[in-house]
């Protein structure tokens, strides 16, 4: 019931009401419950421009011992909201982990850090990630034709190979 009452009062617009309903899911809820609604309180913070504070909840719930799934998406969900303020190489060694073979996140992940090596000017790292995703069968099909598109749009302008790094060099995960 609190849900429903959660989701109704964001329906409503009434942000303050939706935050309470789901601070009380958290105090009252399993652990599982409690991230979805950790997650859902970030999600009515952002829809308040109250990005610091969304921010901090996908932090806190990334570091968490969570269920890895909630964890694994919470960093996706940080690095979606956060693109445009923090360290992009900070970003991209975050998801890192989340891009190895078997991860459920992975090729949101490794669109992510293809997103974040180009903002860096390292293309080929970018195309490195994009390839990667192009030659899964088992990537979402919405997700391979916007990494083709990427990997169109970054061929055409060209790869610079002074500002990239191999992928490897990022983290000692396997991907």
């Amino acid at each position: 019931r609190l849900n429903a009452a959660a989701a109704e009062a964001v329906d409503s617009g009434s942000f303050d009401d939706a935050l309470s309903k789901l601070k009380a899911i958290k105090q009252v809820s399993g652990e599982g419950y409690s991230s979805v609604a950790r997650l859902a309180e970030a999600s009515v913070l952002i829809d308040q421009d109250k990005m610091a504070e969304a921010l901090s909840i996908y932090e806190l719930l990334a570091a968490s011992d969570s269920d890895p799934v909630f964890r694994d998406l919470a960093v996706i969900l940080k690095t979606m909201h956060s693109m445009d303020t923090a360290d992009p190489g900070t970003l991209e060694v975050e998801l890192a982990p989340l891009s190895g073979l078997g991860q459920p996140f992975r090729h949101s992940a490794l669109e992510l850090s293809a997103l974040l090596a180009a903002k860096q000017g390292a293309r080929k790292r970018a195309q490195q990630y994009l390839a990667e995703i192009l030659d899964d069968p088992s990537a979402p099909s919405g997700l391979m034709s916007r990494a083709r598109d990427l990997a169109d749009l970054y061929a055409a302008e060209g790869v610079s190979s002074e500002t990239d790094a191999n992928i490897d060099d990022l983290s000692d995960t396997p991907s």
